[in-house]
C-alpha cells in the first residue's frame, strides 16, 4: 500500500454535505417544534365537515411550520452559509441591554 493513500478514503463519498449549517439547524428545529406542536394538539377535535374544530387551527399552522422548516433545511443543503460557532465572542452571561444592568435588590 503506497503511503500517501489514506486508508480511511475509499471510493467516493455518497452522501450530502451540508453547506449552510445555521439554516440546515434552524430548519431542524423548526420541524421538532412542528412535530411537538403536532403532538401537543393530538387530543383536540378536528374539521368535521365543513365546521372547523379546535384542533384544526394548530394542525394546520403546525404543518406551515414543517413546511417552512424543510424547505430552510433544504437551502442549508445547497446554499452557502455561515458555520455554526459556539464559542463566539458574545456571550451569554453579558447583558443584553442597558435594561437589564439594573438590579432588582431592594435597598
Amino acid at each position: 500500500m503506497p503511503e500517501d493513500v489514506n486508508p480511511s478514503q475509499k471510493g467516493p463519498r455518497i452522501g450530502f454535505s451540508v453547506r449552510g449549517p445555521r439554516d440546515f439547524w434552524g430548519g431542524i428545529v423548526l420541524i421538532a417544534l412542528a412535530i411537538l406542536a403536532i403532538w401537543a394538539s393530538r387530543d383536540l377535535p378536528g374539521q368535521r365537515g365543513f365546521a372547523f374544530g379546535p384542533g384544526t387551527a394548530p394542525r394546520l399552522f403546525s404543518g406551515l411550520l414543517a413546511f417552512i422548516g424543510a424547505a430552510v433545511a433544504a437551502g442549508g443543503l445547497f446554499v452557502e452559509g455561515r458555520a455554526t460557532s459556539f464559542s463566539s465572542s458574545r456571550s451569554w452571561d453579558r447583558p443584553k441591554c442597558a435594561g437589564s444592568k439594573v438590579s432588582l435588590r431592594q435597598p
